[in-house]
């Protein structure tokens, strides 16, 4: 299970990157084992035969084996939720709530001649694909060739919507955006990101504010001046 789970990994990586030629399916058998939280399925057609009267000839087992662990799956899941909601799939929002959350991710190749989506709900996974087949260029991207016609299709499918409560061993961290390190009191913005517990860093970001310097006598001095003048 560890040597499957590096593999797919590795994967995973290749598969970000744009450097694997896959099918359809292919892909989508990928992000099914996201969707799935980390457990890979063989995706089929087929899920039995029986006969007229209901009797069952055969059916093909579903035998679920653990992949990729959890905690991991659910930062990756995470990440593509945010790639909805502001990155280059956010144009898919105006097709469901404003509080549904799907996660997914845009892919183009070189000189645009494939354009994909991937994504998922809580009980739906869909790849798309649009291209030329004799592989010439088509000016689209995975945002504006794939990703509509992914989103009609989920929002015609019902599919529902993400939680993306973190699992036993993730945890909340807030974050300050401008130093990408943990915040706190003083901070400007903060920024909710689960880290796996025990990974998140150990240094706080300079706009943290420390107990002892709360209280500033320079300017407690300087209050008291003004409250002076003003009696």
């Amino acid at each position: 299970d560890v040597e499957r789970s590096r593999g797919l990994g590795d994967v995973y990586k290749r598969q970000a990157l744009g450097a694997l030629d896959l099918a359809p399916v292919q892909v989508a058998e990928l992000y099914n084992t996201l969707a799935a939280g980390g457990y890979p399925s063989r995706l089929r057609a087929i899920a039995g035969v029986s006969t007229p009267s209901g009797e069952e000839l055969l059916r093909d087992e579903l035998r679920l084996h653990k992949g990729v662990d959890r905690r991991v799956s659910h930062l990756l899941t995470w990440t593509m939720a945010q790639v909805m909601r502001e990155g280059t799939a956010r144009g898919a929002r105006r097709y469901w709530e404003a509080d549904h959350q799907f996660a997914g991710k845009t892919g183009t190749s070189d000189g645009q001649r494939d354009s994909w989506f991937a994504g998922f709900g809580s009980t739906l996974q869909a790849t798309v694909w649009v291209g030329q087949d004799d592989n010439r260029e088509m000016r689209l991207t995975g945002a504006s060739g794939a990703l509509p016609l992914w989103a009609r299709f989920m929002e015609q499918a019902g599919a529902t919507s993400l939680d993306l409560r973190p699992p036993r061993g993730v945890q909340m961290v807030e974050i300050d955006p401008e130093a990408n390190l943990p915040g706190g009191e003083g901070c400007r913005t903060l920024r909710s990101i689960p880290f796996i517990e025990g990974s998140q860093p150990d240094e706080r970001a300079p706009c943290v504010r420390k107990r002892s310097n709360w209280f500033d006598p320079v300017s407690y001095t300087h209050l008291r001046a003004h409250e002076t003048s003003l009696h």
